[in-house]
């Protein structure tokens, strides 16, 4: 008894000298030989580095792409572990393991056990093991390290945020895109997926690379569209709206000639801005000291320093000296992270692999990935301002099945979050991905604290021979209480019809019960949702996918926020809502938000807005209705006005 509640101490010491959290997402593995499809797994998820002033949000995650079948992780008892049954008598909730960066499925498969015990439940639950590892140790077995680490670093952001500004990324080999026939020269030269549809023909064995860009070329926008040089439509408000992450993924929106690509792009941390765009033009305007391997150096040209960048031509100038140094960091993992895994801890035995971001996969993230970049800003109308809203974005295709090939979920708040641009990564479920099927992005929209439905969106992808497709959308979230058009479908089995509400053909879809899925909900599912959330599909990892009650996460929606319920409702003045963070707000040190009643703001409503107050004499006769014009000079036009004059 005494050593149970010593080990237990110590797990709570660890967490008041709060080490880094880190929590490994989709750790249970569906057997290669249960599925065709290509599953990520193994993940870390972190908000890419933004500053609090920014105008976007981006989430992204690093995956193992190496199987777990390919390391034999041995039993070991270098660190503390119990059985679920064990937890649950020195009442240990699921909360607590999430902050002692258990990973997610896990975490939510304890809190199911704890949610069984009152009734007849699965024993073989209560001997399920957990690992209480010490950082920096992690995972279900303590079996994950990362190589790179100062105690400095505070969280996972700051681990990975820090790896790629003290190790900028300078690798010595390429990364190819190879799910297009091509040669592009002698090995190791190959095909990269900004040059397909750049003008050029790369292939020396045929045009394959330039095939279909006609379409590109010949495609027309709408009014409310800008044209992006390539072809590419974007809303017109995105033009000029923002240099850090342009819209056209060639640049064309926010970059003229005489324009820098981001000097954060060149080894930092991967991102829209740097990953999936193309840029054509790059110039130093003073010494700054650059380190490179020789094998970079090709044909006497020394370095990139100093160097003036034509995409258009090719052409480089250069004038520069090499100074020879040791190189100190090797990238073994391109633009990924390497991370060590321990095989056997009493014999010391380890191996390196690679957690890859979105746009790369292959054991050393060596391969370019075929996926959808979507920015989306959303837009409530005045009755939804300070209306919470859940929204669910998928890739779906026109089989049968409609399978959901990725999805990604987070919350949307007028009046906290009308400028952002959301920035999403949606990957396919094969490699190659399937060219005989259309794909489409399918967006779900819920009130979060009613869990009541809005409506659905729907935006067709087009230019399917694109290994990257760029997409930017403004989506118009439905009114409170707007009908709906009537539609029906007689094929539609367990469901109802919707009609998006986007759509000028008046598409229509068959919105599922909980428990079926595919084009007409004729394929059962068991939701594993927890009973207060909303069941509304299935994913291709055979989970469900489940909007959660405001006070619950997971993906079962089985884990519980408490932060809201902290210090007796008090976190919110003046009547203000608690909204707890969510992925997309985790680059800050913020644990939650407000919804603040009229005339107060700020993070807890601390803050009385500013009003005028205008009376009128009782001798005024007023009319029925009265149009009062407020006028609000910014800085931005006085500068103006004053430059004018």
């Amino acid at each position: 008894m005494f050593y149970m509640n010593y080990l237990f101490g110590l797990i709570l010491l660890n967490f008041i000298f709060a080490s880094p959290q880190i929590n490994l997402h989709y750790t249970d593995w569906i057997n290669e030989s249960e599925s065709n499809y290509v599953l990520p797994h193994n993940c870390l998820r972190v908000a890419v580095a933004i500053s609090e002033k920014s105008t976007y949000r981006e989430i992204t995650s690093y995956c193992m792409d190496k199987l777990p079948t390919d390391f034999h992780i041995e039993k070991h008892n270098s660190f503390p572990k119990f059985t679920f049954g064990e937890l649950s008598k020195r009442n240990i909730t699921s909360q607590q393991l999430y902050l002692w960066s258990t990973p997610i499925d896990i975490v939510e498969r304890y809190q199911f056990y704890l949610n069984q015990l009152s009734t007849s439940y699965d024993k073989s639950l209560e001997t399920q093991i957990f690992y209480n590892c010490t950082f920096p140790r992690f995972g279900p077995m303590c079996q994950c390290e990362m190589n790179y680490y100062y105690e400095s670093q505070l969280s996972l952001y700051d681990i990975i945020h820090d790896y790629y500004n003290r190790y900028p990324y300078n690798s010595t080999s390429l990364t190819c895109y190879i799910h297009l026939q091509c040669i592009r020269g002698p090995s190791p030269l190959c095909i990269n997926w900004k040059e397909i549809c750049d003008g050029r023909v790369n292939c020396i064995d045929g045009k394959f690379d330039e095939e279909h860009c006609w379409q590109l070329e010949i495609n027309e926008c709408n009014d409310n569209e800008y044209r992006c040089t390539n072809g590419q439509c974007i809303p017109k408000s995105f033009f000029r709206d923002n240099r850090d992450i342009p819209d056209c993924i060639d640049t064309s929106d926010e970059y003229g000639i005489e324009d820098s690509r981001p000097s954060e792009c060149y080894g930092g941390e991967p991102s829209f801005k740097c990953e999936d765009i193309g840029y054509t033009f790059y110039t130093l305007l003073k010494p700054s000291p650059m380190c490179f391997t020789r094998y970079k150096s090709i044909d006497g040209i020394d370095t990139e320093n100093n160097n003036v960048f034509l995409g258009k031509t090719n052409t480089i100038l250069s004038k520069s000296t090499i100074l020879e140094t040791p190189q100190k960091h090797q990238h073994k993992c391109h633009r990924g992270l390497d991370l060590r895994v321990w095989l056997n801890d009493e014999k010391n035995l380890t191996t390196n692999t690679c957690l890859c971001p979105p746009s790369y996969y292959g054991d050393q993230c060596q391969y370019e990935n075929q996926r959808v970049s979507l920015t989306i800003k959303f837009q409530a109308l005045s009755d939804s301002w300070s209306t919470l809203f859940a929204i669910i974005i998928s890739l779906i295709d026109d089989s049968e099945e409609r399978i959901i090939h990725s999805y990604e979920q987070f919350t949307y708040l007028s009046s906290r979050d009308c400028k952002i641009k959301f920035n999403i990564y949606l990957l396919y479920l094969t490699r190659p991905k399937d060219l005989t099927k259309n794909y489409q992005i399918h967006i779900d929209i819920y009130e979060k604290m009613s869990l009541i439905y809005r409506g659905s969106l729907l935006y067709p992808i087009k230019f399917s021979f694109l290994p990257v497709q760029r997409l930017a959308y403004i989506a118009i979230i439905p009114r409170h209480n707007e009908k709906r058009q009537s539609c029906s479908d007689s094929h539609c089995i367990h469901d109802k019809c919707i009609a998006y509400y986007n759509n000028p053909q008046n598409n229509t879809f068959c919105q599922c019960y909980p428990g079926w899925s595919g084009r007409y909900c004729a394929i059962p599912y068991t939701c594993t949702c927890s009973s207060d959330s909303i069941c509304i599909g299935v994913s291709a990892y055979n989970r469900s996918i489940c909007i959660c009650p405001i006070n619950k996460f997971g993906y079962q929606c089985l884990i519980a926020k408490t932060i809201c319920q902290m210090n007796n409702n008090l976190t919110c003045q003046h009547g203000g809502q608690c909204i707890p963070a969510d992925e997309y707000m985790s680059s800050s040190n913020k644990k939650f938000s407000s919804i603040c009643p009229k005339g107060y703001s700020g993070d807890r409503c601390e803050i009385v807005d500013n009003k005028i107050i205008l009376t009128f004499e009782d001798y005024i006769v007023l009319s029925q209705s009265i149009f009062i014009h407020f006028i609000a000079m910014t800085s931005i036009l006085t500068g103006i006005a004053r430059r004018r004059n």
